[in-house]
């Protein structure tokens, strides 16, 4: 299979890659990357929506955390070049009203603690968050409604 890569899927922890796996297919092959300590399993879904099929590739990190996540993304964009990243497993923090299997997509991700600092003296301090914000690609937005 070749490394082109349409969507990336990042799934923090194995017991979430086992289920994220279930539901793809046993049509995914494992496949050790050559560059990291990881593997990584590929395939192919169909959209029939959009009449075409897209190169999947499911990686299970092993572990949570910022620097963790970062690192191995950041490697797997350079190594993969995917139109899309999804991350699977890592929101169930953000809300009680969450449950497994649901679905969040943000339209947009601030990226508050990078570069974040308190500014101030004794009883004026504030916390100012970083300036990093990204949007969520439309077409992405697009594709998972459809």
């Amino acid at each position: 299979m070749t490394n082109r890569v349409d969507i990336l899927l990042y799934v923090a922890l194995s017991e979430e890659a086992d289920s994220v796996l279930e539901v793809l297919g046993d049509q995914f092959e494992a496949r050790e990357l050559k560059d990291a300590n990881l593997t990584a399993f590929f395939g192919r879904i169909h959209a029939q929506t959009l009449g075409r099929d897209f190169n999947v590739a499911m990686v299970p990190a092993g572990k949570m955390g910022n620097t963790h996540s970062a690192g191995t993304v950041s490697f797997l964009i350079k190594e993969f070049k995917p139109a899309d990243v999804v991350v699977i497993g890592i929101a169930g923090s953000l809300t009680n009203e969450m449950e497994p299997g649901d679905v969040f997509i943000p339209d947009s991700v601030n990226e508050y603690l990078a570069n974040s600092a308190t500014h101030g003296e004794e009883g004026g301090w504030n916390f100012q968050i970083s300036g990093n914000h990204f949007l969520t690609s439309r077409r992405l937005l697009n594709r998972f409604q459809f």
